[in-house]
């Protein structure tokens, strides 16, 4: 109903729902469900707007909906998180309008009592795939 709400129920499958879900739960997202391949696009840093403190169980999440056999794949696409500024503090450094602009836009999420996206650094993302078998 939502897909269609949205207009886009017309492009295939389109599943909503929360991944925060346990695998017991009637309501449990994907239940039974094996792919051959998962795109996690950006997933991990959108989780703690909707699911905080969820992200360290993600990919135990996601493993248990791919293929068993060893030939399913998982591809993680995301982002570094964004140092605060670039360069010496006040130095107005160019780069400095990123950090700006990110500042900017979290204090508008805060502002409407949402939480803000975070990102993990690919360190954090390669031990936790470890700690989940991949």
């Amino acid at each position: 109903k939502e897909a269609e709400r949205l207009g886009i129920a017309h492009c295939g499958k389109v599943v909503i729902g929360n991944w925060a879900t346990t695998a017991d739960e009637p309501t449990t997202l994907c239940k039974d469900e094996v792919y051959d391949t998962i795109l996690a696009d950006y997933l991990l840093g959108s989780v703690d707007g909707f699911a905080p403190f969820f992200q360290d169980r993600m990919f135990g999440r996601l493993k248990q909906h791919l293929k068993a056999d060893g030939t399913g794949r998982m591809y993680v696409v995301g982002l570094e998180p964004l140092p605060d500024s670039v360069g010496a503090s006040g130095s107005g450094a160019p780069g400095d309008i990123i950090a700006k602009v990110r500042s900017v836009r979290d204090a508008c999420i805060l502002l409407a009592r949402h939480r803000c996206y975070r990102e993990y650094p690919v360190t954090w993302i390669q031990r936790n795939l470890k700690q989940h078998g991949f």
